[in-house]
């Protein structure tokens, strides 16, 4: 992202552990001088994190079951060994 775009800052945060319904995984904050330059840095940060991270999610259903979901998105038959 610094070669890309050199006057913008960035930081993140990701979150681990059980995140509440309706909560943020993952924290994005950009400073830069045009307001293109800090959307497509977000866009290129998180895009970056989802190729990098292997991210889990096991979704919870209102009936009570939990579904997986594998990195590329999918359902899967079992969570991360």
């Amino acid at each position: 992202m610094r070669a890309r775009w050199p006057a913008v800052r960035s930081g993140v945060q990701h979150r681990l552990g059980l995140i509440p319904l309706g909560e943020a995984s993952i924290g994005i904050a950009i400073a830069a001088p045009h307001r293109d330059q800090a959307f497509d840095a977000c866009r290129y940060i998180i895009e970056a994190v989802k190729q990098r991270v292997p991210i889990w999610k096991r979704e919870r259903r209102e009936d009570g079951s939990a579904v997986w979901i594998d990195p590329s998105g999918h359902p899967a038959a079992a969570g991360p060994a």
